[in-house]
């Protein structure tokens, strides 16, 4: 049952529904044009009091619009991009499911042009797009025909309580399997960090194997435990925002060094000549579907990205997973396909984290890396506060959480994750983890399933329904794949 439905007000908004506010903030900002005007204006005000002191003539003065603009975009690049896609229109609209698609899964995409080559891993790229814009027009036509607007209340409109509680299971797990990623990057990030500035230090918090355990362990309980405990989300309002533009920062500077850098790259078109575009193996393609999965994981917030647009009706959404699938189309091109130009006469040293590969002491790099780490560091709590809203739906429905029961839910999830992170040491593992056994349920399997109960006017032989249930067919197929040479790998090792 909604919460606005059953007279409670959240404290979440957007519920255990917002499984992928995951590795970059996501889709906070929809909640956030009060705030956004306000500031604005306050920024507005101190541009008029400028110019009336200047000397600048009349005929130049800036328009109220264009002072509030220059004011926002030199303030804060974060609230400018906000406040410009405003919650419900197209554009906001757009921006959220760019925000809720890019993530921690654009380290990959060097690996994956890699393993699959230029043109045939843009396929797969371009691939993973379309299936996911698919399942979520699927969620669309079950969203108006159930007038619900979030996984649980469809499900139960649709299947039952049962499926219902199931599917707040599911969303529960993959919230865990994103706040699990989140530590295992920050702990591997910390003392690479750290060993930027400090090269020749020999202490345990820079060891691959205690190094990580400890940063793990201080990142979990000191930082985003106590960060988690509030139930609003309003501290970190601009975290989706930040979490965008530190990725397409990132697109961009992978890009850039290409072009530019003659140290890395002598000869920029040598590097093309040199590139393989077609790589066809078993291996590339089970490696690499699972990080491509991940990354588009922005079903989720389809059902309330959807109720939020001013003008609702599927034409409209369309346009929107539509924009929003090729920005992301083109940013994980871009920074898969000029990671593996750029060492391509070393693929070797390209692996599922583009950080690992030796950019050196490139500054663009560097400032990348922080960028991400501290968007990261900021964005996890975003996941815990809708777990915490999927275990009060589940458990304390009745009661909510008090004040002690929060705190214990909050250490208890916190700690579920560390658990799970400790046997982990790399980001893509984590990811391929995630890609290949929640991630494929909560994305694409139970997006048909609506679809089917809502279409059940159709015969099982349709085309409607064998092309919906040749994209669940395929996904798992490629998930049980993914997983099974996943293990193989890890054991033989």
């Amino acid at each position: 049952m909604d919460h606005k439905e059953n007279g409670k007000k959240p404290a979440f908004n957007a519920g255990a529904n917002n499984t992928s506010e995951s590795l970059l903030g996501k889709n906070n900002y929809i909640n956030m044009t009060e705030d956004l005007r306000k500031s604005s204006n306050t920024s507005s005000n101190i541009l008029q009091d400028q110019r009336h002191n200047s000397e600048m003539p009349s005929d130049m003065a800036l328009s109220p619009k264009s002072r509030r603009n220059f004011a926002d975009l030199m303030l804060s690049p974060v609230r400018f991009t906000q406040r410009k896609f405003r919650a419900g229109g197209t554009s906001g609209s757009i921006f959220s499911l760019v925000a809720a698609t890019l993530g921690a899964g654009t380290l990959t995409f060097g690996y994956a042009i890699k393993e699959n080559g230029i043109a045939w891993g843009t396929f797969l790229i371009v691939f993973g797009a379309a299936i996911s814009y698919y399942t979520g027009m699927l969620l669309v036509h079950a969203s108006n025909h159930t007038s619900r607007h979030r996984y649980e209340d469809i499900a139960d409109a649709l299947y039952g309580k049962k499926f219902a509680r199931f599917t707040s299971i599911m969303n529960l797990l993959c919230l865990l399997a994103f706040i699990m990623s989140y530590i295992v990057y920050i702990k591997e990030a910390i003392p690479k960090i750290i060993l930027i500035f400090a090269p020749t230090l020999d202490s345990f918090i820079v060891d691959p194997y205690w190094g990580q355990k400890f940063w793990g362990t201080i990142f979990s309980f000191f930082i985003l435990f106590p960060m988690s405990l509030p139930r609003s989300i309003n501290a970190l309002r601009f975290s989706s925002a930040f979490g965008v533009l530190c990725s397409v920062y990132l697109c961009l500077a992978v890009t850039v060094i290409f072009w530019s850098d003659r140290t890395m790259v002598p000869d920029p078109w040598e590097n093309f000549k040199e590139a393989e575009y077609f790589v066809f193996s078993f291996n590339g393609l089970v490696t690499s579907m699972p990080l491509i999965i991940f990354a588009y994981m922005y079903q989720v917030n389809i059902p309330l990205i959807y109720k939020e647009l001013e003008r609702r009706n599927a034409k409209t959404m369309g346009k929107v997973l539509i924009r929003g699938s090729t920005a992301a189309i083109v940013l994980y091109a871009m920074v898969g396909i000029f990671c593996y130009l750029t060492f391509v006469k070393e693929p070797w040293v390209i692996t599922q984290n583009i950080f690992e590969a030796p950019y050196g002491s490139n500054v663009a790099i560097i400032v990348g890396q922080f960028t991400l780490f501290f968007a990261v560091m900021t964005a996890a709590p975003l996941c815990v506060l809708p777990a915490k809203d999927t275990v009060e739906e589940l458990f304390y429905k009745k009661e909510g959480l008090s004040t002690k029961v929060n705190a214990l839910v909050t250490l208890a999830l916190v700690a579920i994750c560390f658990l799970l992170s400790i046997s982990i040491d790399k980001i893509g593992d984590a990811i391929t983890l995630a890609g290949a056994t929640i991630n494929p349920v909560i994305g694409f399997i139970i997006p048909v399933m609506f679809y089917w109960k809502v279409r059940s006017d159709l015969p099982a032989t349709s085309y409607q329904k064998v092309i919906s249930l040749s994209v669940a067919i395929i996904i798992i197929i490629v998930s049980i794949m993914s997983l099974g040479n996943f293990i193989y790998l890890k054991i033989k090792s």
